[in-house]
């Protein structure tokens, strides 16, 4: 019976910060993997980045996004509100620390302030480091909550941030393309996705055009005006919902039905 291997998140390749196994382990992961994909019929991945990457094992690989999932699509939409922010909610790695830095120093100038919920804040961020970022007038650190709540933030936003890494020589970063960051793009506001250049998360938006994709300091000074300015984006639906988890799901069912 012919079966396909579905690589969500290549433990065995990521060479970041957050992966610190010695050799022995990493060889054992590369031996299994190997092992395992000699009687695959294919390789199922995540993003384009990642299909390049499992080159290696020389199996027909098919990218299935991690595609969100909706009850109701929302329209793009911009905030007309006195009360602007910008908003992030997740794990910050020490690769995406860069990011969220730039980000910080770039909104000194304009009239928003940065809601921050760090799942993780202190195994990442030292004592004075949490302090800076609880005395920074533009930062709100906020508690865990319910995920009600939490989406009624992310909706009322007048961005949702995405970060990545900026670092261009990591091969496996490259192909992050995460999940939240799809379902993001269905909530309303626009996305401002910080990464590295030849990120795909910067396909995904110039396919879309919902959001505002940016990769050096310039860059992200730009996007954030554009967003506090309100500047409108005419937003491509059926692209997005190319994205979508049943989509995903019928071209597994396509590639699995038309093999031979």
């Amino acid at each position: 019976m012919p079966w396909y291997a579905d690589f969500r998140d290549l433990g065995a390749l990521h060479e970041g910060e957050i992966q610190k196994r010695n050799l022995f382990a990493k060889w054992i992961d590369r031996l299994i993997e190997k092992n395992l994909l000699n009687s695959a019929s294919g390789i199922f991945t995540v993003s384009i980045g990642l299909k390049n990457v499992l080159k290696l094992y020389k199996k027909p690989t098919a990218v299935i996004y991690n595609g969100w999932k909706s009850n109701k699509l929302n329209k793009p939409s911009i905030k007309n509100k006195l009360f602007l922010y910008f908003h992030y909610a997740g794990t910050v790695y020490p690769h995406r620390k860069k990011s969220l830095n730039l980000l910080i120093k770039n909104l000194k100038e304009i009239n928003a302030k940065l809601f921050l919920r760090i799942f993780n804040i202190t195994n990442v961020f030292d004592n004075s480091e949490i302090l800076d970022l609880k005395n920074n007038k533009k930062i709100v650190l906020l508690p865990i909550t319910s995920q009600k709540a939490l989406l009624k933030e992310q909706k009322n936003a007048c961005a949702n941030v995405v970060l990545e890494d900026l670092d261009k020589n990591s091969y496996s970063n490259k192909g992050v393309l995460t999940g939240k960051f799809l379902r993001l793009l269905t909530l309303g506001p626009p996305v401002l996705a910080i990464a590295r250049k030849d990120s795909e998360i910067r396909k995904v938006i110039k396919q879309t055009q919902i959001g505002y994709f940016s990769s050096s300091p310039k860059s992200i000074s730009r996007c954030i005006k554009k967003i506090v300015l309100r500047k409108k984006q005419v937003a491509n639906l059926n692209k997005l919902k190319l994205f979508s988890v049943q989509n995903q799901a019928k071209m597994i069912i396509q590639i699995i039905f038309n093999q031979k």
